[in-house]
């Protein structure tokens, strides 16, 4: 009876730790389209999946087809925000409950800004860079290359920053505490999401210490 007990006992915590293992490997993933409203795609406009803090948890470029995709490892409530230069952005809620490999699918179509960018003037030239109390404001377009692919490789070659054994960002040898890109705070997988952006998207980088 003891022993049939206890074998029930261990066979019982094997299944709560396989049941477990494929929940932390479990991530649900997100894909669909960025269009016009004459369903033109997209190229280039952004995507991004932020958290309840409004800190984005994942990234992804549209492609030539207007596709894109995203993963996320979390529950909880989040906003699916597209957005691209020239047109109004969408944000779409989404609620995750349940760690599954489902996909989600969402087609997200952009109306065309009211305002003409043929109206704009602009003036003078942008500092590469601008100190402000602990952070500083790097100009991408100052240190980009052609044949840069990814925003890291922008990153790696802007004064005073290294990426480190980890993918921690340093400045002057000093981790950061913030890293924001066009005003987007990224708190997790930094130097992945920076790997998945074009650098010819990002107008503004702020690395706070």
């Amino acid at each position: 009876m003891t022993c049939s007990f206890f074998s029930s006992a261990k066979n019982l915590l094997v299944i709560i730790f396989l049941i477990a293992g494929e929940l932390s490997f479990a991530q649900t993933l997100i894909v669909g389209t960025v269009k016009d409203i004459e369903n033109v795609p997209l190229e280039f406009a952004t995507v991004e999946l932020k958290n309840h803090s409004d800190s984005v948890v994942a990234y992804d470029i549209v492609e030539a087809t207007g596709r894109f995709s995203v993963e996320i490892n979390e529950l909880g409530k989040f906003h699916l925000h597209a957005r691209l230069v020239g047109y109004e952005s969408h944000t779409i809620p989404i609620f995750i409950f349940q760690l599954s490999t489902d996909t989600i699918y969402y087609d997200v179509k952009l109306n065309y800004s009211s305002f003409n960018l043929e109206e704009i003037e602009v003036v003078g030239k942008r500092k590469a860079i601008i100190i402000a109390g602990d952070s500083i404001i790097y100009n991408p377009d100052s240190f980009a290359q052609l044949q840069d692919e990814s925003l890291t490789e922008v990153l790696e070659r802007m004064p005073g920053v290294s990426i480190k054994e980890g993918g921690k960002i340093y400045i002057n040898n000093e981790p950061i505490d913030e890293l924001l890109i066009n005003g987007n705070k990224i708190s997790e997988n930094q130097i992945a999401i920076t790997q998945g952006i074009a650098p010819i998207t990002v107008d503004k980088i702020k690395l706070k210490k």
